[in-house]
Formats: C-alpha cells, structure tokens, sequence
C-alpha cells in the first residue's frame, strides 16, 4: 500500500513536466500540420496567419525553455509558470478560432476551391491548436495545486 501511494505522489509531482512534454508534442504537431495549408496562402489574412504562427511557435519555445530549465535542475517559480500557462492557453484558443474561421471561409468559397488535403491540415491544425490549448489550461490547474 505505500508503494502505491509513493507512485501516485510521485506522478502528482512530476505532472507539470509530463504535461509540458505533452504541450511540446501537439504544438509541433499543429505546427508542422498548419505549414502546408498556410505556405500555399489558404488564409484570410497575413496578420491572422502571423498570429497563429506566434502563438504556436512562442508556447513551443516557452515550454522547451521549461523542459531545459528541468533537466539543468533549475526550478522556476510558480506564479511565472501559471501566467505563461495561462496567457498561451489563451492565445491557443484564440489562434485555433482563427484557424477555424479561415477553414470555414475557405470551406464555402466561391472564388477559390482549395485542395481537400490543404482543408484536412488545415482543420487538423485547429483541433490540434484547440487540445494544446486545453492541455494549457490544464497545465495551469495542475501547477496551481501541485506544481
């Protein structure tokens, strides 16, 4: 029984660096799924792309600084890792919205008929950008109570 309960300790404490590993891999998924479609400009605006790249690539970086910080043994306070967590949730959800709203744009256009592969990347990027965006969010939950 007290080794189940160190285990479960041990998982609770370690949390926000697992999560952070989390947040890396779906950015760099939704980063890499988003390239195709916005580089043959399926985009409603340079500035709304410019956003969406800013975001997913600044909570990529922010995290690897995170993890690096981690292995260098280095601890970061807590209110830092809560208003990053917090301020790139949100920034993920907003550039998931736009992703979103230049999908749909696109979607029912007349003008333009974009490949259906670019439309797939470029809604799989959203719902990639809308779950590192949740996983934030949760990142903030759990470094509020554990971290």
């Amino acid at each position: 029984m007290a080794n189940e309960k160190s285990l479960k300790e041990s998982l609770l404490a370690a949390s926000p660096f697992l999560i952070k590993v989390v947040e890396i891999i779906l950015g760099l998924t939704s980063i890499c799924l988003i390239i195709s479609p916005y580089s043959s400009r399926l985009h409603t605006s340079t500035g709304r792309a410019g956003f969406v790249y800013s975001a997913l690539s600044g909570a990529v970086l922010v995290d690897l600084l995170i993890v690096v910080s981690h292995f260098l043994q280095q601890k970061i306070p807590k209110k830092p890792c809560l208003i990053v967590s917090c301020w790139y949730g949100l920034m993920l959800a907003i550039a998931a919205g736009i992703i979103f709203s230049d999908w749909r744009a696109l979607q029912f256009a007349l003008q333009v008929r974009p490949s259906k592969n670019r439309m797939d990347l470029m809604i799989s990027s959203a719902v990639t950008a809308t779950l590192t965006s949740i996983t934030f969010f949760a990142d903030f939950v759990l470094t509020f109570r554990y971290g």
